[in-house]
């Protein structure tokens, strides 16, 4: 499997895993507050107290790691479409040594 077609396998798996993560931070993050509609909107699977707790604690760092990978296999995608950028392959390290700072840097304030 060629890298080109490796990183669109990985766009496209983690396109829906990152709209479903969104969705229940946006989901737990204004029904921690607004309990009263969380119970009927979640099936009474939520409710304000394990709403925080997934907002705040668990959520966060699944969907900044798969966020981080799918931008930055998403930028090695767009540069090497990109005609004008003659030297891809120092392009692809730049972009995913980039990349792999910016994780680091999320990684290090989330645990820090």
């Amino acid at each position: 499997m060629s890298r080109g077609r490796l990183y669109l396998t990985i766009l496209h798996w983690t396109a829906p895993v990152l709209l479903v993560l969104i969705w229940l931070e946006l989901l737990s993050g204004v029904g921690s507050v607004k309990g009263e509609l969380l119970r009927p909107l979640s099936f009474g699977l939520l409710d304000p107290a394990n709403a925080g707790k997934l907002h705040a604690l668990r959520l966060p760092l699944i969907t900044g790691i798969v966020a981080y990978l799918h931008a930055t296999v998403g930028l090695q995608l767009m540069a090497r479409r990109l005609r004008w950028i003659k030297r891809k392959r120092a392009w692809e390290i730049g972009i995913w040594v980039v990349g792999i700072l910016a994780l680091l840097q999320f990684l290090l304030l989330y645990f820090g």
